[in-house]
């Protein structure tokens, strides 16, 4: 875990730099009301900037490393996907690029193409598909994330797909994670209170299962996390 959190903290010194440059876009482009006005081809110029930037701080790690509950479900429930596809295809080597994986790519888009298929027929869900109303991006939205990862039976299907030796780790890693994402996502309640201790212990114990079950073969670490995932995991307690 520490030489995770030497390579995430590598990441969030490049989300300083570029928080820096958003911040310093806005100052030099907005006009009295605070709006940056836009125009035809202007990207070069504006890189997307038209309104004032959310965060403030870019030096505080806090700052950084905050998600909200439904970019972290999303962002982790994507994860899972490509875990489950690797797992599925049989391949221990992390990358979606033809490039890298190889002759190994087309194990990987057809292991893809057969969850999407089974999910679909035992849960009615288009899980992981271009999104079919013509707008960008694809179907994986929060609401199919909560389902796929809240409901049991739902979870049940998915666990059915990866290889018999990694069921019962991948199980406890789908139910964990929807217990973490749960918690985190939960709105202030002055009758109950989350015991940051067991949360953090959650949160721990289940960064190991992944390492111990999913990160390491004899000759290198072949899975990655996600800078999302190693935030709720490693820093929303």
């Amino acid at each position: 875990i520490q030489t995770l959190h030497l390579k995430h903290k590598q990441w969030y010194q490049r989300r300083v730099r570029a928080g820096k440059e958003v911040q310093d876009t806005y100052d030099n482009l907005k006009d009295d009301e605070g709006c940056v006005p836009t125009k035809t081809d202007d990207y070069a110029e504006r890189a997307g900037t038209s309104e004032a930037p959310l965060l403030q701080d870019f030096e505080t790690l806090d700052s950084l490393i905050f998600l909200s509950p439904l970019h972290a479900i999303m962002r982790v429930f994507s994860w899972v996907l490509i875990l489950m596809y690797h797992l599925m295809a049989g391949i221990l080597r992390w990358s979606e690029g033809k490039v890298v994986l190889g002759s190994s790519y087309q194990f990987y888009v057809a292991a893809k193409k057969r969850a999407n298929e089974v999910v679909k027929a035992k849960t009615g869900i288009l899980m992981d598909a271009p999104d079919p109303t013509g707008k960008r991006g694809n179907t994986l939205k929060g609401d199919i994330c909560t389902r796929l990862l809240g409901e049991e039976r739902n979870r049940e299907v998915l666990v059915s797909l990866v290889p018999s030796q990694f069921q019962q780790s991948f199980r406890a890693l789908l139910e964990g994670l929807w217990v973490i994402l749960h918690v985190y996502s939960s709105d202030p309640d002055p009758d109950r209170y989350v015991d940051v201790n067991v949360f953090k212990m959650e949160c721990l114990d289940l960064y190991h299962l992944i390492l111990e079950n999913f990160g390491n073969r004899p000759d290198h670490r072949w899975m990655n996390l996600s800078p999302t995932l190693h935030s709720v995991l490693a820093h929303s307690w």
